[in-house]
């Protein structure tokens, strides 16, 4: 937005824009700790880890994953993490 008035963008859609960003909700991570202990991890710092790991692809997916699409991706690190050991 700062860049779109930077740049000189009209004064309606510069407020159109910022009624967007006034309403956003930012979506809620769809799994936790539990999801990762239900795949048979004990509770650790690995735990943390592997939560980041799928929250930064979801993120970087644009919050598209639902809690079965995360559950996927944790359920794949830890498979890739038991075949790197």
């Amino acid at each position: 937005m700062l860049h779109a008035a930077a740049a000189g963008a009209a004064a309606d859609t510069l407020s159109a824009d910022r009624t967007v960003a006034e309403d956003w909700t930012p979506p809620s991570f769809p799994i936790g700790g539990k999801d990762v202990a239900a795949l048979g991890l004990p509770a650790g710092p690995a735990t943390g880890r592997l939560l980041r790991a799928v929250e930064d692809a979801w993120i970087a997916d644009d919050f598209s994953g639902d809690a079965a699409a995360c559950r996927a991706k944790l359920a794949a690190l830890i498979e890739q993490g038991r075949h790197q050991q």
